[in-house]
């Protein structure tokens, strides 16, 4: 009996020690980079720092395609680009929010017309006023930035071999 627990022990220690990790000093910087914009939002950041560090973790997945060589490795690549698009979608609203500041809607409300399909993926809420149906911009950044995080939070499991 003795011998039967030892061996399905070292099966299971063989087993656990040869699965595939993420060589994380080739993507530490990738990691760091997506972590900066998430602290970034939490404490609150502009548009012109968002979108820098956005560029930064463009520039991070880039330079990671030619380091990723396993499929773990491949894999971490795609779940952080799934973060930059979510985050990119979200400097898009937020970049409608600015400009259709001034041009007779009310603060804050872009026409749904500009971001038909984030409403869907999503699941963002719509309004009727008197210029038409709306979406609230600060709500519908929330949510994606929600998204954004759970994102993160499946590409960090990766990284860390969770």
């Amino acid at each position: 009996m003795f011998h039967k627990i030892l061996t399905v022990s070292i099966v299971f220690l063989l087993l656990f020690s040869c699965s595939p990790k993420v060589d994380k000093q080739k993507f530490d910087n990738l990691y760091r980079a997506a972590k900066a914009i998430e602290g970034a939002v939490s404490v609150g950041v502009s548009y012109k720092k968002y979108s820098e560090l956005l560029q930064n973790l463009a520039t991070e997945i880039s330079l990671g395609s030619d380091k990723a060589k396993t499929d773990i490795e491949k894999e971490l690549l795609k779940s952080f680009l799934e973060v930059l698009t979510t985050h990119k979608e979200c400097a898009f609203v937020w970049g409608k929010k600015i400009e259709f500041v001034g041009h007779g809607w009310p603060k804050g409300q872009i026409p749904i017309s500009l971001v038909r399909p984030l409403i869907t993926k999503y699941d963002l809420s719509t309004e009727k006023i008197y210029l038409g149906e709306v979406v609230s911009t600060d709500k519908a950044m929330q949510r994606i930035w929600a998204k954004a995080h759970q994102d993160l939070e499946k590409a960090s499991k990766i990284y860390h071999g969770q």
